[in-house]
């Protein structure tokens, strides 16, 4: 077998100490072995190498207003921590709004790189839910804990 044909097939991968194994002198396939290297590395994949991240929302104070490049490693946190930014960023709001948080909610998305199979942190949403918080001096909260706190407990109607 030539060398340059098995260096063709193997293109994609640095072949350096496996090329002086396949010598046309170790022609005999019982005695032909491959030797053990850790030079062998694979090319980067070129979609995870162009990956950008954004923030889409119309928070001005995040990050990731630009792209952003990340590696696949370092996204699950990058994402994780702007999505805490936005947690962050609506309590304060609501608070200054004099409104009450119901609820949030943080949700990080995966998918898988169609051209390497691995996974990654796709992205992230924040969710919060608030209402309104009642005045307590308001005049219809006063008036209804006046007629019916007086009342409340002293009659009770019984049947025997």
């Amino acid at each position: 077998m030539d060398i340059s044909r098995v260096q063709d097939m193997f293109k994609h991968y640095n072949l350096d100490n496996i090329a002086g194994a396949l010598t046309p002198e170790n022609n005999d396939k019982s005695q032909q072995t491959i030797p053990k290297t850790d030079k062998i590395e694979k090319l980067e994949c070129v979609t995870c190498s162009s990956r950008r991240y954004m923030d889409e929302s119309n928070d001005p104070g995040v990050s990731f207003k630009t792209p952003t490049k990340l590696t696949p490693q370092q996204a699950s946190t990058a994402v994780i921590s702007h999505e805490r930014e936005h947690y962050t960023r609506e309590n304060a709001k609501s608070e200054l709004e004099n409104k009450q948080v119901l609820s949030n909610t943080i949700q990080i998305f995966t998918s898988i790189c169609p051209e390497c199979h691995q996974p990654y942190v796709s992205g992230g949403e924040t969710t919060t839910r608030t209402r309104q918080q009642q005045d307590k001096n308001h005049f219809a909260a006063q008036d209804y804990i006046q007629r019916v706190g007086v009342h409340f407990g002293i009659q009770i109607d019984e049947k025997i």
